[in-house]
């Protein structure tokens, strides 16, 4: 109870929503009023959104991981996740993951399992991770407009990085006409890692393809005559077995260019083999010029090819050169000097490969000046002259 004054009017004290007024005799206030307890704007998001649930945790995966996270906005108060992106970072390049809506080839993915406030994302990559180590860059924006960047790094185990290895049995040395060679390639992924094996036979420098190309999921090689490539599986790759109908009979080296499918090559060339020179054979036979077509002396268009075989008992050769001497001119016009086609024949002829040898097929841009005279000059890896 308040005590009065006689002759003196007073306002008593009063309390709305928990604040109290102090007042003065004869003077008349407005109380201060709170309603609720605050007074003012709505709260603003400034919290960035954030990553969890990283499925495996950052190290070493399998090729064929797939990796899973999420992306939330989970602090109050929250605005969500408003758009998402993924980069993968590699050492030597960047690729878009998933640019907002959709993933990019050669990724394979989801972002369709909602979670709250948030989205949850599986990536995967088609063929398997294709570098020893990479990066996840998740990228993300919530309503409010704060920005997330989070990498996450993994190192891929089989080392897709690392290319093939070959290898030699016996790795040199004397070697007899009928024996063989074996060449292993191998992969850290196994068999089903390797592309394509290509394997050369080098004499005095000079190339002979054995196998030209192989498919790695093939059942078998094939060879190139006078040789035999058989295949045969070995821990994580193939045997090439390498041997030479009517036996080597020279010495030589082996060359083995193999690549796997993340395109890693190698490519390696033996020690010297040495053939046995007691047993070799003394070749006397030259090389054969056959199959010329047109015949001679029919008539011949200027636009018409000619074609002829060029073969030997061995199958080997030094140097097959061929030239066109044109007698109406005095002409003469070198076409193959061993290696390629030259001048007017360069891009429209060809050399293929036949059994004992080789098929020449010969066009002039340009046309025939004349009638031709073809001057074929053949020399075996014995010396012999055709």
């Amino acid at each position: 109870m308040a005590d009065f004054v006689a002759g003196i009017e007073y306002i008593p004290e009063v309390m709305f929503g928990g604040i109290q007024g102090t007042y003065t005799a004869g003077i008349e206030y407005i109380p201060e009023v709170m309603f609720g307890g605050v007074i003012g704007l709505a709260p603003v998001d400034v919290t960035d959104p954030s990553v969890g649930s990283v499925t495996p945790s950052p190290g070493v995966i399998g090729r064929s991981t797939t990796i899973s996270f999420q992306i939330t906005d989970a602090v109050l108060p929250k605005s969500g996740v408003a758009l998402a992106a993924v980069l993968a970072v590699f050492a030597d390049r960047r690729e878009v993951v998933y640019d907002g809506s959709s993933f990019l080839a050669p990724y394979t993915g989801s972002s369709t399992t909602p979670i709250a406030d948030g989205a949850s994302f599986s990536i995967a990559r088609t063929g398997g991770w294709n570098r020893g180590a990479f990066t996840l860059r998740i990228l993300a924006v919530d309503g409010g407009g704060n920005a997330l960047t989070g990498d996450y790094t993994w190192s891929v185990s089989p080392d897709p990085d690392a290319a093939p290895a070959i290898s030699y049995t016996p790795a040199s040395g004397n070697i007899a006409p009928s024996g063989s060679i074996f060449v292993d390639v191998t992969e850290d992924e196994g068999a089903i890692g390797l592309a394509t094996t290509k394997i050369e036979i080098v004499f005095d420098g000079v190339v002979d393809h054995v196998e030209l190309a192989r498919d790695a999921a093939a059942s078998s090689g094939s060879a190139t005559t006078p040789y035999v490539a058989t295949i045969s599986s070995i821990t994580d790759g193939y045997r090439y077995t390498l041997s030479r109908t009517g036996g080597w009979s020279d010495d030589f080296r082996v060359r083995t260019t193999s690549t796997d499918r993340d395109g890693n090559a190698t490519t390696t060339t033996s020690a010297l083999f040495t053939r046995f020179p007691a047993v070799a054979p003394v070749d006397t036979t030259p090389p054969v010029i056959a199959n010329m077509t047109p015949t001679p002396g029919t008539l011949l268009q200027p636009t018409d090819p000619i074609s002829f075989d060029v073969t030997d008992n061995t199958g080997l050769f030094r140097r097959v050169m061929v030239a066109v001497f044109f007698p109406s001119t005095g002409i003469t016009e070198l076409v193959h000097d061993g290696d390629g086609f030259l001048g007017f024949f360069a891009t429209s002829s060809s050399r293929a490969l036949i059994a004992g040898g080789f098929r020449f097929t010969l066009l002039r841009v340009g046309g025939w000046l004349s009638s031709p005279t073809v001057r074929v000059f053949p020399i075996d890896r014995s010396g012999n002259e055709g």
